[in-house]
């Protein structure tokens, strides 16, 4: 059986492809990696190529050394996929770099950052292994009018939408700006995911994490959400005359048994 026959290639192409048809990946933009599950990799690994010459990452991530990622392809277009548009790289090196070994030879130049967080999750234990990227307009906007601080940022989205209490109950990270792909990047968020659900880039996008693509993308659609609610309240002009209290959201989450990050 191929690649692009498996469940794990399938539920990508999938996901990303309803994040294209939203608007949320213009020309080249975004990029997704799943950490590889054991079975996932055992059904994979018929058509690996251990032979391609390996990589250094711009940074270490010893916990990763032998796990193997699905990631997307630098350049490619999500409007238009194939398997070209994807790879599987295998942390090697004591994990100072990778090997491609199926797929593009060149994976998403995100790569690093996505690797510095399911790094943290290994670390964590709490069963994320998923990462997607993308580039929602309206939560873009909000970096440009919003602080960009973590507290006020979240419970601007936790309150325009009483869903994302109990889907993004870490609250989300902001990230001031920084060069997109760039190790600064890479480490800043990595600094905040492993306390976050997700982590805003400002003036640039939206990285979300979950237990599995599936997971992640809701992650990224309920933010994105919250965002074009919040962005209509602040366009009408008015002060809003109604909004859950913090009390209200903790309730919220408690009942589908999750506990609302309150920032204290």
């Amino acid at each position: 059986m191929g690649i692009t026959e498996l469940g794990f290639y399938r539920e990508v192409v999938k996901f990303i492809s309803i994040g294209a048809a939203f608007g949320w990946h213009e020309r080249n933009a975004g990029n997704i990696s799943l950490w590889l599950l054991p079975e996932e990799v055992a059904s994979a690994s018929p058509c690996f190529d251990e032979t391609r010459p390996p990589r250094k990452l711009a940074r270490a991530v010893p916990e990763m050394d032998g796990e193997y990622v699905f990631t997307t392809a630098t350049g490619s277009y999500f409007t238009d996929m194939d398997e070209t548009s994807f790879c599987i790289c295998r942390v090697c090196g004591g994990g100072s770099g990778y090997r491609v070994v199926w797929g593009a030879e060149k994976p998403t130049s995100e790569l690093c950052g996505h690797l510095l967080s399911l790094a943290a999750f290994k670390r964590a234990g709490d069963g994320r292994r998923a990462v997607y990227h993308c580039h929602p307009a309206d939560l873009v906007v909000l970096t440009n009018v919003l602080p960009l601080e973590d507290k006020s940022f979240t419970t601007a989205l936790w309150s325009a939408l009483t869903e994302c209490p109990f889907v993004f109950p870490r609250g989300v990270g902001v990230v001031p700006f920084r060069i997109p792909g760039s190790p600064e990047l890479a480490d800043a968020t990595a600094e905040l995911i492993p306390e976050r659900d997700a982590v805003i880039w400002a003036f640039h996008g939206l990285f979300a994490s979950g237990t599995s693509i599936k997971d992640a993308f809701g992650v990224a659609h309920t933010v994105a959400k919250a965002a074009e609610i919040r962005l209509k309240i602040i366009s009408s002009g008015r002060e809003p005359l109604n909004a859950p209290s913090l009390e209200e959201l903790e309730q919220t989450a408690g009942y589908f048994g999750k506990k609302l990050n309150t920032f204290d």
